[in-house]
């Protein structure tokens, strides 16, 4: 390229970079649907490199009232390189009740995309009726139509509304038998006008994963407080909620106060079991379930003898990561697989539990040549639709090409020309090479060697007979859970699953057995403890085949019989551990996880 052209272009290249905009502007809603009289936030966030622009906002007075705003701004350095992200609040009145559309918002050169917002006229009943108390509790679940499945997620959503100051208070549950209860994102703060008075609201959201099929009662939350009577400033309870202790003001220590404590109203909803005409291998009732392959462009390059590496990722939402299955990879010849442990994440947007479950594997060919990677297909359930869905990837085709090269053995050399009347041989002194002096040190050195590696290896095996815990024979469920080392809230919580894990094996109750049994894995595993059987089994491969008898009886529309006997042999000394299973070594290619070669492939 000539000199000139190249400097004109690296002129306009740093031109066009020093006008960078932002990498990506997007816009949100806290609510897609408010009442008349409410108020709503629009969040915008610009992630990037800050060009100094700023948010458009005359294009929403149409339909809209600005009734404040609020901005922040967070700057990193990454690499030397600098990027932020700044986002804006606005809080919007509507002007008129319907379907109102948030238009697109300009910043800089970027724009939103438009949001679609529902203003409903009145007010719901129970609303309205407790119009013109100071402080009233409200609560609702979606969906309300009854098509609700078991392990499905519901949204609860709670409303404190109140119209005089508040002096410190905090909700009493809720509380739910037979179900997972998780809370979504932060308190949403806003206005709201109930025949004519004017309100302000604090609401939070829950996720209810339903763990057994039929009627789910959801009692009514309590909310316990005190209003203020009296000036001063604000008196501090330990534990107060962070958003109700921002909106509520009190008085001084000697101040007075009036208690309060309210209830929202019982809610029941009625649980569906897993549809019999479901055929796939796990039941996934989610509102969407996408996979994604690390090889979306095409796989790498293989060679004999060469581990390649492949990452899979199940996307759902409405579900939990933990409730997200293990992939299955069917065997290929000349290829040895390896698959790692899947790993889990959750995140909400404040309305969804969004789960992911990424799992690694390893591909490892032992022949050159054409082979064929099956596709991979999950079934599910979409709750929007009612019907069985299905996610698949296509199959691969790949070439493996031979591995590196051996070198080639040197050819012997020629023999030397026969020499007339050769003089005396005369003997060398040896040379001693850096080769030849290493050996020699280490044939002195060894026997020191492995006198230390011999001390060292007896005290280890020394110190792990010390702090080897004293084994009971006692096969009852109190000496099972002192066996294990916890604290004694843990032993006592352990000794109670077992003891109601009993009972219910004793009595054939697959209900009390399930949820016994998740209160023990929960003990096991205080960290991340599995939420439904499905989970615990993938952990407990020993027990799959009662624990999934169990999950059937649980979910299966009729009354089928379920006998407890087997599954109280395998827990009743508490989680039993993996067994791997004897092998026989393998000439071949040493495995990549040798303890997962050991336990699962068998060959």
């Amino acid at each position: 390229m000539h000199p000139g052209i190249r400097l004109s272009v690296m002129l306009l290249l740093l031109l066009v970079t020093s006008q960078s905009v932002w990498a990506e502007v997007r816009a949100t809603l806290n609510r897609s649907s408010i009442q008349d009289g409410d108020t709503v936030t629009l969040v915008i966030e610009a992630t990037g490199k800050d060009p100094g622009g700023q948010p458009d906002l005359a294009v929403l007075e149409k339909d809209f009232e600005i009734v404040g705003t609020s901005t922040s701004q967070q700057i990193q350095f990454i690499n030397g390189r600098r990027s932020g992200k700044h986002q804006w609040q606005i809080e919007l009145a509507p002007l008129h009740g319907g379907e109102l559309t948030v238009p697109a918002v300009t910043v800089g050169s970027a724009r939103t995309r438009p949001l679609t917002l529902t203003v409903t006229d009145q007010p719901s009943s129970g609303v309205a009726a407790a119009a013109g108390e100071p402080v009233f509790l409200k609560a609702f679940v979606e969906p309300v139509d009854g098509d609700s499945h078991v392990q499905q997620q519901l949204n609860y959503t709670l409303q404190l509304y109140f119209r005089e100051p508040l002096m410190n208070g905090s909700f009493e549950g809720p509380d739910i038998d037979r179900a997972l209860v998780e809370r979504l994102g932060e308190d949403v703060r806003y206005a709201s006008r109930v025949n004519g008075i004017e309100y302000q609201v604090i609401e939070r959201r829950y996720a209810i994963f339903p763990e057994e099929s039929g009627k789910l009662v959801i009692p009514g939350v309590v909310f316990n407080g005190y209003l203020r009577t009296g000036s001063g400033r604000r008196m501090g309870i330990p534990g107060i909620n962070s958003m109700l202790d921002e909106f509520m003001s009190g008085t001084p220590f000697g101040g007075t106060g009036k208690r309060i404590r309210v209830r929202s109203e019982p809610q029941t909803v009625q649980v569906k079991p897993r549809p019999s005409d479901y055929s796939g291998k796990t039941w996934l009732p989610a509102a969407e379930l996408a996979v994604h392959d690390s090889w979306a462009d095409g796989p790498p390059e293989f060679h004999v003898g060469e581990p390649v590496t492949r990452t899979l990722t199940l996307d759902a939402r409405g579900l939990e990561g933990s409730q997200l299955p293990a992939l299955e990879f069917p065997d290929v010849a000349g290829l040895r697989l390896y698959p790692e442990q899947p790993v889990h994440e959750n995140h909400t947007d404040g309305k969804w539990v969004y789960g992911s479950s990424s799992q690694s594997l390893a591909y490892v060919p032992s022949a050159s040549g054409k082979l064929s990677i099956p596709g991979i297909q999950v079934d599910w359930w979409d709750t929007g639709t009612q019907q069985q869905r299905m996610v698949e990837l296509p199959p691969w085709e790949i070439n493996v090409l031979p591995g590196a090269a051996t070198p080639s053995s040197q050819p012997p050399p020629a023999p030397a020309p026969a020499i007339q009347n050769p003089a005396p041989a005369v003997t060398a002194a040896p040379v001693a090479t850096p080769e030849s002096r290493w050996q020699d040190a280490l044939q002195h050195l060894w026997p020191w060697l492995a006198g230390i590696v011999l001390l060292i290896v007896g005290a280890v095996v020394l110190l792990r007979r010390a702090a080897r815990p004293r084994q009971q024979s006692a096969d009852t469920p109190v000496a099972a859970a002192e066996r294990l080392p916890a604290n004694n809230g843990q032993k006592q919580q352990r000794q109670a699953a077992l003891t109601d894990l009993q009972s219910a094996c004793s009595g054939n109750d697959p209900q009390a057995a399930a949820r016994a049994l998740l209160r023990l894995a929960e003990t096991q595993w205080p960290e991340d403890p599995p939420r439904n059987l499905e989970a615990l089994a993938r952990r407990v491969t020993a027990a799959s085949a009662p624990l999934r008898a169990l999950e059937r009886a649980l979910y299966s529309a009729g009354s089928a019989a379920w006998q407890g006997e087997e599954l109280w042999k395998l827990f009743r000394n508490g989680i039993p551990a993996a067994q791997p299973d004897s092998v026989t070594a393998d000439p071949g290619l040493a495995p990549l996880y040798p303890d997962w070669d050991r336990q699962h492939r068998g060959t």
